[in-house]
């Protein structure tokens, strides 16, 4: 019985060692794999868009829509994150913003974590990494939700459309 306990003592111990903040939680090799392969994916994503701008195809043409939208009359959470995001990779922040501000917000926390890694890994000092911080998440489901509820509310109660059907 000594023996579990001292297993089950070792198990926690590596893992609350894993957990600790470091600026490199894998080895060398492993992270190399990993930008190596976000290299590739955003190449392939590159070309890919690419590909469809040049053959003229836009989100209307393959994307099916809010199915929820479409039976029920209410948004769904997720409403406008695509047409968001195409307002981001466009630059138009204030037109990404109103259709979705989760993916504004997204955009600045990522940003702000490739930095503080960044600035981490050059100084070799791991206190500068913001790490995944689980109050980006909580921030992230409040936006969601207060979105969700504002837009359904602007609909029923003042018939104000506050998501266009694709203006460009």
């Amino acid at each position: 019985m000594k023996q579990k306990h001292s297993r089950f003592k070792n198990c926690f111990y590596r893992a609350a060692k894993w957990a600790e903040p470091s600026v490199l939680p894998f080895p060398e090799k492993t992270q190399k794999a990993f930008y190596a392969a976000a290299l590739i994916f955003t190449g392939c994503c590159a070309i890919g868009l690419l590909f469809f701008h040049v053959m003229g195809y836009t989100a209307e043409t393959f994307l099916p829509g809010c199915y929820l939208y479409r039976l029920t009359g209410y948004y769904c959470p997720g409403c406008g994150g695509t047409r968001a995001v195409r307002a981001l990779l466009r630059g138009d922040l204030a037109m990404s913003f109103q259709y979705h501000p989760l993916v504004l917000y997204m955009a600045a926390v990522i940003l702000a974590e490739a930095v503080s890694f960044g600035i981490a890994r050059a100084t070799k000092n791991p206190r500068w990494f913001l790490g995944h911080v689980l109050g980006f998440v909580y921030i992230g489901v409040g936006i969601i939700l207060a979105n969700w509820m504002f837009k359904n509310y602007m609909l029923v109660f003042r018939g104000i459309d506050l998501i266009p059907l694709w203006p460009y």
